[in-house]
């Protein structure tokens, strides 16, 4: 995928910011809202089509619907998720403002006072999403951003939801 290119009939694509293993991650337009987004993409995995457990087409409908009802300064959830041609699904985040901590740690250690508001923002959001039975299962450093307010929770595609507990 380029930039300049049309994901959803509603996403365009800006910049493209990582890729790893079976993910590419990018700024977007949302053109309906005329504000920014990221997207994460995922191809078609051959594997899991039709796994409820592997099969995000089928995940993360469920998961924006309970999230939506849990709004938390220190959550960013899935707002959509939007197929793609060939399988392949994009979930779309909000935009946020800051640096991921991963990219912030190139620059050297946080300092203890940094380390401690990033440590009991990221509590809180865990507590949130935990007393709605959401279990994150993707904590790492990309996956947290720092902004001006404070650490910010991402990449909740996989979070492991209830219905993920029931024997098919």
């Amino acid at each position: 995928m380029d930039a300049g290119q049309q994901v959803g009939g509603r996403y365009r694509l800006e910049e493209r910011l990582a890729s790893e293993h079976r993910l590419t991650v990018y700024r977007a337009l949302d053109e309906d809202a005329q504000e920014p987004v990221i997207l994460h993409v995922y191809p078609r995995l051959p594997l899991s089509e039709g796994d409820p457990w592997l099969d995000l087409g089928l995940r993360v409908p469920e998961l924006v619907e309970r999230l939506a009802e849990l709004v938390h300064p220190r959550l960013a959830g899935p707002q959509a998720i939007v197929g793609l041609d060939g399988g392949g699904v994009a979930v779309v985040y909000p935009w946020l403002e800051g640096q991921r901590l991963d990219q912030r740690l190139t620059d050297g250690p946080l300092s203890p006072e940094q380390t401690l508001r990033m440590a009991t923002d990221l509590s809180s959001a865990l507590q949130a999403l935990h007393a709605r039975g959401l279990v994150h299962r993707d904590i790492k450093p990309r996956n947290v951003w720092l902004t001006d307010h404070g650490a910010v929770l991402t990449g909740l595609e996989w979070a492991q939801m209830p219905s993920d507990l029931v024997a098919s």
